[in-house]
């Protein structure tokens, strides 16, 4: 009987136009955390695992992105963003480059890419960085890198700070060179720290601990100030908590009146100790609102199902399981959030990061190192996949896009 049918049980080419379109503006803002240029099946898959899109969803909307131009076809006949806002295309040539590149290089990678920012005019690093600060930091003089890329979150700022302040409290002064301060600390600080890491962590969260940089954008004076506490945890918490749908990270940063690269680390942070959940690439939600339609102990009970079957699960791989088991659209960010805050309410063992979930016990926290470490460029794609995935629970066309992107492989 028609006439019981639900309202809505007919979907129309409005409704369906209408999800494509808000499908699309959300997959543009995927855009540069995706390693272009891209074939067709590969694009296709990155979107399906970003968004948790069926894959008749992810095909439509890849359809109406090229028919408007939204995606052109380069040379080779892979797929690259054609409407894009430069310092975003920055992003993308970045995402190829894990040592950085000099700016001259960045722009000229633009100006021979498909895009339609080949006359813009760019005169150095500080317009390149501006807009995505949060994203990349200096590499040397001239030279940007994602931030990604560096292990920044493993560096604990209250006993690195607290250094920095000994160091003043001691020389008796109030500045130094950045140079000079880097060669005090580094012997009681990670191997692994560079200047640039030293520079990026001061800019950027050092007010909190009255450290500041003088001058303009390459300053390498270090100096003390008053301190400015800010309590942002909290008040994200307390925000997300009186909305019950997801707020756009720009609107929270809008709302609170923040600094952008203090207020998304801390949303990250408050994700990876499960207290709030990150719906999607660019939004929040509180973790009532985001679980409450959720069976927490089935859907927990699936998660440690899979993540004790290998050694390292990636969020990817968890994400599409889950879809495929549950017969749900949901985000990667979404199943990762969840799994997060499942491990801590329920004190279980397992470490995570942001690409994948670990059993056992590891010195790497990026993906990337891992795979690195147990790549055997001798052997072929399929070769160290068939290896690879006997320890660790990943798709093959994750594996696949990784590699090709990250010169092991060009082919």
């Amino acid at each position: 009987n028609i006439a019981k049918l639900k309202k809505g049980f007919f979907l129309t080419p409005e409704i369906a136009a209408y999800n494509i379109l808000e499908n699309i503006n959300k997959i543009t803002i995927s855009f540069p955390e995706l390693d272009f240029p891209l074939s067709q099946e590969d694009i296709s898959e990155e979107l399906m695992q970003e968004f948790g899109y069926q894959k008749e969803i992810t095909e439509n909307c890849l359809k109406y992105i090229i028919e408007n131009k939204i995606l052109t076809l380069d040379s080779n006949g892979r797929y690259y963003p054609l409407k894009l806002i430069y310092n975003k295309e920055v992003l993308i040539v970045l995402n190829n480059y894990p040592e950085g590149l000099h700016w001259t290089e960045i722009k000229l990678k633009i100006s021979n890419s498909p895009s339609n920012n080949i006359n813009k005019v760019v005169r150095g690093t500080g317009q390149l960085e501006h807009g995505i600060e949060d994203k990349v930091m200096f590499c040397g003089k001239g030279s940007l890198r994602l931030t990604k890329f560096r292990n920044l979150s493993d560096y604990n700022n209250d006993a690195l700070f607290n250094k920095i302040i000994n160091y003043f409290e001691s020389s008796k002064s109030h500045f130094t060179h950045l140079n000079i301060l880097f060669e005090s600390i580094k012997k009681d600080s990670s191997n692994e720290m560079d200047i640039y890491d030293l520079r990026y962590l001061i800019k950027n969260y050092g007010k909190e601990y009255g450290l500041y940089f003088s001058g303009k954008s390459q300053a390498s004076t270090v100096s003390m100030g008053k301190k400015i506490r800010l309590n942002i945890s909290d008040n994200i918490v307390h925000l997300l908590e009186q909305y019950e749908h997801p707020l756009e990270m720009n609107k929270i940063i809008q709302s609170l009146k923040g600094n952008e690269t203090l207020y998304r680390d801390r949303a990250n942070q408050l994700v990876e100790d499960g207290k709030i959940c990150r719906y999607d690439i660019s939004s929040f939600i509180n973790n009532e609102s985001a679980y409450r339609d959720l069976d927490i102990d089935k859907v927990g009970s699936l998660i440690t199902k899979i993540l004790d079957s290998k050694n390292f699960t990636t969020i990817n791989f968890l994400s599409s399981q889950l879809n495929q088991i549950l017969m749900t659209n949901k985000s990667k960010y979404f199943y990762s959030s969840f799994a997060k805050y499942f491990i801590k309410l329920n004190n279980l063992k397992y470490s995570h990061y942001s690409d994948y979930f670990s059993k056992v016990e590891i010195k790497h926290s990026r993906f990337s190192q891992l795979l690195l470490e147990m790549c055997d460029s001798n052997k072929s794609i399929d070769g160290n996949f068939e290896e690879i995935s006997k320890t660790i629970n990943l798709t093959k066309s994750y594996f696949r896009i990784f590699f090709q992107n990250h010169y092991l492989y060009n082919q």
